[in-house]
């Protein structure tokens, strides 16, 4: 997927948000085009760090999204890079869940949890998780599927044996 230009972010989130008025939704896409780049999958993350950090919501006694611009261009100037981004919505993981995906992410762009499991097992990680406590990796890493830093392989992208296997999101 190819980064989008200014009319394709408007249009992705006049059709995010259901918005009708598209002379509304101009200046926030225009900040949002600024800060990812047009990116998609940056673009979607960013939206939602401004709902989660309160920069936009929905008045539901008005049936509307609303935003104060100059509150989401100054609170989010240093978003400039994506990566600032995913370290920003990374920060507001469990360190459970931050201790998970990053042994993961040294088991490579797709990764089986049977080998995270041998991997946790022989690192001796033991802190918060014991070892052989498969029941809450399995529970960290769909907590981590939810927030979209993971998905589950299941079109056969890679040859792989049984079990669940994961891939991150930024690699589709």
């Amino acid at each position: 997927v190819e980064n989008l230009d200014l009319k394709g972010t408007d249009k992705f989130i006049t059709n995010l948000m259901s918005l009708e008025d598209v002379d509304d939704s101009l200046p926030l896409a225009e900040v949002c085009h600024q800060r990812t780049r047009g990116n998609p999958l940056f673009l979607y993350k960013f939206l939602h760090l401004l709902w989660k950090e309160k920069l936009i919501d929905f008045n539901m006694g008005c049936h509307r999204w609303e935003w104060d611009l100059e509150n989401i261009a100054a609170r989010t100037v240093v978003t400039h890079n994506a990566l600032e981004l995913l370290l920003r919505d990374f920060s507001h993981l469990s360190k459970e869940v931050r201790s998970v995906l990053v042994l993961s992410s040294c088991l490579g762009s797709c990764f089986s949890e049977r080998c995270l499991f041998l991997v946790w097992d022989k690192m001796g990680v033991n802190s918060y998780l014991h070892q052989g406590d498969r029941t809450k990796i399995r529970q960290i890493l769909a907590n981590a599927e939810e927030k979209q830093f993971i998905e589950r392989v299941t079109d056969g992208t890679y040859k792989l044996r049984a079990g669940r296997h994961y891939r991150w999101t930024h690699d589709r």
